[in-house]
């Protein structure tokens, strides 16, 4: 029994369309989550890890379609569950290139997600509304221990300043300075309350501690990104942008001891990490810091490593996989798929995913597997499935 006989005809519909479109359901995930439970558990720890106020920066890789979207949104709701802050980046060469963090911070923080499903501004507001000091000094000395930067620090300030009112004086200062954190410039209404730079990559950093402290002081166990490179770097067309990107990551993994309360989990393709005129063997200063980890082979490295690696799936696991599929086509359409894809059907087809396609490539697994059943449910011919089967092509990796 793995759940999926609870579910209703439209959920069942809502995921197996998306299996067809090849992008992962937005819910229901963890029914279909399988062969990760080992990388998942490292996680986990991790997570916990960070909750007691560690830091830590780890890399995840996998092809195209190999599973990192689906992994990346399981890590996402166990970090909201662990009362942790969530933000979700998808990195590129032109909008949000890592050698600039001051223009990846801003969309990070456009991105967060709370445990409680609140925003920014409600959690400056009810950090305000709490704040246990009463005396200008007390009020110093506590802000000064949340932020050194100077600029969150006066937007602190001006949080308790507008505490327990709500006139569109303080709606305006509020949003603007929620505003300013995601990037926006500084409007001179905002200038009143002591801030005074943009972020920019002088000050970014400084804002980034200051803004974990504030998480922390504020009763979150911390801060998760999850950062989906996208080959955003080996993209990099100059040499100097990618060494740029390539040393935003060292200092990162360098630093993480400074950012306590802060999960980075980089997503990204094996031509980061194996490419040695783009990738991160280009840049010497990273590269000594994971290449132990990897000496041995990817396929090789602990639970621990920087690097996870996420492993094709092999027979058992697809074999584990392929029922809930059924099952579920089941459940959608009402109609009962194993009286056209039985046990046999479905062995064959494992078969020949496993000599015809990529182990790595799930989603074309999953999407080939869904069109077969679309067929078989269309037509009611028993014998639909085993002509069909001898005509199987899977797509290979972008």
């Amino acid at each position: 029994m793995n759940g999926i006989e609870e579910l209703d005809a439209v959920d069942a519909e809502k995921i197996i369309e998306s299996f067809r479109q090849g992008t992962v359901p937005t819910r229901h995930l963890e029914l279909y989550s399988v062969g990760r439970d080992r990388w998942l558990e490292s996680v986990c720890r991790d997570l916990t890890f960070v909750a007691r106020g560690g830091s830590k920066v780890r890399f995840l890789s996998a092809p195209y379609g190999g599973g990192k979207t689906h992994f990346f949104m399981l890590v996402g709701a166990r970090a909201l569950s662990a009362n942790l802050l969530l933000s979700y980046a998808e990195l590129n060469s032109r909008e949000a290139p890592f050698d600039r963090f001051e223009v990846i911070f801003p969309k990070i923080m456009r991105g967060v997600t709370l445990p409680d499903g609140h925003s920014i501004e409600h959690m400056l507001e009810d950090w305000a509304r709490r704040f246990p000091h009463y005396t200008s000094q007390e009020i110093e000395a506590n802000l000064r221990q949340i932020a050194p930067s100077l600029d969150f620090r006066a937007a602190l300030r001006a949080c308790l300043q507008y505490a327990n009112t709500d006139s569109p004086d303080h709606r305006m200062r509020m949003q603007g300075i929620v505003a300013w954190l995601q990037g926006y410039r500084v409007i001179s209404e905002l200038k009143a309350t002591g801030i005074r730079s943009n972020v920019t990559i002088a000050n970014v950093n400084e804002i980034l501690g200051s803004f974990l402290r504030f998480v922390r002081a504020s009763g979150y166990a911390g801060v998760v990104l999850l950062l989906d490179e996208a080959e955003a770097i080996t993209s990099l067309a100059q040499s100097r942008k990618r060494d740029e990107a390539n040393q935003n990551i060292r200092k990162l993994l360098d630093n993480a001891d400074e950012h306590s309360g802060l999960y980075v989990l980089f997503a990204t393709t094996p031509k980061f990490l194996t490419d040695p005129n783009n990738g991160a063997q280009s840049y010497p200063a990273l590269w000594t810091r994971i290449r132990d980890v990897i000496g041995g082979g990817l396929q090789q490295a602990s639970l621990r490593s920087i690097i996870m690696v996420l492993p094709p799936f092999d027979q058992a696991t697809l074999e584990d996989l392929a029922p809930r599929i059924v099952d579920t086509h089941s459940i959608a359409y009402e109609w009962n798929a194993w009286d056209f894809c039985n046990q046999t059907v479905l062995s064959k087809y494992i078969s020949i995913f496993l000599q015809r396609g990529d182990p790595h490539m799930v989603r074309s697994f999953i999407k080939g597997l869904v069109s077969l059943l679309d067929i078989a449910e269309e037509r009611r011919e028993v014998s639909i499935l085993e002509n069909l089967l001898d005509e199987l092509e899977f797509e290979g990796e972008d």
